[in-house]
């Protein structure tokens, strides 16, 4: 392995696990819109704090919001910002005076039919115009314009007041470079997506957002994640069968400002809560308590570490 800074380490055993980068080629102007004020995500660092308080000051005019295409981390959860700013709106009495847009990549915003479900009803409980199986195109920064391509054709979104957009994202490119990509763009490393080894070498590993893994990336598939590679790390210098990893993962998404669902399922989209029979679909306000107050702290004081 050679670092960046010119050091080379040697190893019987790399796993890879760098995450995801932003691409900001993929979408002319949207870096210009951050810079200029009017776009930013709670995606990108050094932006999220400037979400809020946009939001919850407008009072009128065009607003809209982005679900960024695979790959990305946890993409559904970027419904969270539209949520809470739809619920903070009409609890300020201004909802209606707002044209609240919603990009989507997909037909649906999960792929998920019971998740889908609950999003879809709230889409419509807030007015929310859903503009689906689109992306933004081109952003014309200085004249705060949006165009959103689809297979229907193209749209531009004039006069927009601010852009939750989230850019997007692909593996960094010395994967790549390095011929252990499925392919070049987004570069994802090319990896059994039930056993976590590389298809290109069985001494190489790969865990995270960057792993082709065929499931939705997030801090809760990574968990999950990192139990099967410890398993399978020690099985294959024994020479034993391989644990297999089910593509569990989980995507919170905040529906209200006291309510959230965590939308647990396997790879193939079925329910897999962690809490046996607890329906990870449903809203709960108890579920938004235990997001907000108490997964930070197993996340920080737990997870990153290794106990859980």
């Amino acid at each position: 392995v050679r670092t960046r800074g010119g050091s080379e380490l040697r190893c019987s055993t790399p796993v890879l696990c760098p995450g995801l980068v932003e691409d900001w080629d993929a979408t002319p102007g949207l870096q210009s819109a951050y810079a200029d004020g009017w776009a930013a995500s709670t995606y990108v660092p050094g932006s999220t704090p400037t979400v809020w308080p946009r939001l919850s000051s407008l009072r009128a005019g065009s607003v809209v919001f982005t679900v960024p295409p695979e790959p990305a981390s946890c993409a559904p959860t970027a419904l969270k910002p539209l949520f809470l700013a739809c619920d903070h709106w009409r609890r300020a009495g201004v909802l209606r005076d707002l044209d609240v847009r919603l990009v989507l990549p997909a037909p649906t915003a999960t792929g998920v039919p019971e998740a889908d479900e609950v999003l879809e009803r709230a889409f419509a409980d807030y007015g929310v115009e859903v503009l689906r199986e689109s992306r933004i195109e081109n952003v014309e920064w200085d004249v705060h314009a949006l165009t959103v391509a689809s297979p229907t054709g193209r749209r531009v979104l004039e006069d927009v007041a601010f852009a939750h957009a989230v850019p997007h994202y692909r593996a960094p490119a010395w994967i790549a470079e390095s011929g252990l990509a499925v392919d070049p763009a987004p570069g994802l490393v090319d990896v059994d997506p039930h056993t976590l080894r590389s298809r290109r070498s069985e001494s190489i590993w790969a865990i995270g957002d960057a792993a082709a893994l065929a499931t939705r990336p997030s801090g809760g598939a990574l968990r999950k994640q990192v139990d099967v590679l410890s398993r399978n790390l020690d099985a294959a210098r024994r020479g034993r069968p391989l644990q297999r990893y089910d593509g569990y993962t989980v995507m919170p998404i905040t529906v209200s400002r006291r309510k959230l669902m965590l939308d647990e399922v396997d790879r193939d989209g079925r329910a897999s809560p962690s809490v046996p029979f607890l329906d990870p679909f449903r809203p709960r306000r108890s579920t938004w308590l235990f997001d907000r107050y108490v997964l930070p702290r197993i996340y920080f004081r737990r997870i990153l570490r290794g106990k859980v």
